[in-house]
């Protein structure tokens, strides 16, 4: 896919009010994409909500339709690949797109911010900041991959509770 069909697909699922924004650190090289259902932070979202929600949640799009539902978004720091860059070159693009993710932030005006990469969360919170919305960051998780997994899961699910108990995210969207 290209960039421009990525960013079709994750703005296809953009909910009208975005109540819990995650952001990656880009959308990975090599055709995994979390809106295709089909990457590793996908899977381990899944698991979270599922355990938070329901166990038996059908996946693929009738999950992400219901991750839109509850007003939860997936953006990224960098909307083009930065995994296969050389380090300099990565650190190089996560510092030159905080201006417009902060931009995109004030216009989604999330209620809960969460940095889905410890490596990125100085830039997430810098552009909550430039945004006018360093109120709204709620959590920093891992990327899950290898045991991070587990610890993003876990993470994830706590912070669906909070948010829950909060009154930020629905209990049961459903009834």
């Amino acid at each position: 896919m290209t960039h421009g069909s990525l960013e079709s697909l994750r703005l296809s699922y953009r909910p009208e009010r975005v109540r819990l924004l995650l952001v990656g650190e880009s959308p990975p090289d090599g055709g995994m994409f979390f809106y295709r259902a089909n990457s590793l932070l996908y899977s381990a979202t899944y698991d979270a909500f599922a355990r938070v929600y329901e166990p038996n949640w059908p996946t693929g799009h009738e999950f992400l339709g219901f991750f839109q539902s509850l007003g939860c978004y997936l953006d990224d720091l960098c909307l083009h690949p930065v995994n296969d860059l050389v380090w300099s070159e990565r650190m190089d693009a996560r510092r030159l797109a905080v201006q417009c993710l902060a931009d995109r932030i004030r216009s989604y005006a999330p209620e809960a911010i969460t940095s889905v990469m410890y490596e990125i969360q100085c830039h997430v919170w810098r552009a909550a900041s430039l945004a006018g919305m360093e109120r709204a960051v709620a959590a920093s998780l891992p990327f899950p991959m290898g045991r991070n997994v587990h610890t993003y899961r876990d993470e994830l699910e706590g912070l669906l509770r909070r948010l829950i108990d909060q009154g930020v995210l629905l209990s049961n969207p459903c009834g």
